[in-house]
């Protein structure tokens, strides 16, 4: 099924939303199995959730202007 979202800002709710799932998947695997890659995997989601979240503040957030360069 192919979910078409409205906004920018929708597009983002739903990609921290998908990754704040695979950031939990991630941490259970490394707290089954600390390894480095199980770290570096966690550290991804964590590096991916915080750009989704910049990128969404830029975006102003509900109901918030969009910020412009001046």
């Amino acid at each position: 099924m192919t979910t078409i979202c409205a906004s920018l800002a929708d597009e983002l709710q739903h990609d921290f939303s998908r990754a704040r799932a695979h950031l939990a998947e991630a941490r259970l695997h490394q707290a089954e199995k600390d390894t480095p890659d199980s770290r570096a995997d966690v550290a991804r989601w964590l590096s991916f959730i915080d750009a989704v979240l910049d990128m969404y503040l830029d975006t102003g957030g509900p109901g918030r202007p969009v910020r412009t360069s001046s």
